[in-house]
């Protein structure tokens, strides 16, 4: 029993490291992605108000 709870033990920390690695690549990935929708409207934004002038 005491092999499985270490085995169990080793096998969440494993997981939790790579939960925590996928984690920070996503909000990496979302704040990328953020970033150039932002881009994208403030380009269409002026050029619409450029239009429009």
């Amino acid at each position: 029993m005491k092999g499985l709870a270490e085995s169990l033990e080793a096998f969440a920390e494993n997981n939790c490291l790579l939960f925590s690695c996928t984690f920070k690549f996503s909000v990496r990935m979302v704040r990328t992605s953020l970033n150039s929708l932002v881009v994208l409207i403030n380009r269409v934004f002026r050029s619409s108000t450029t239009v429009v002038e």
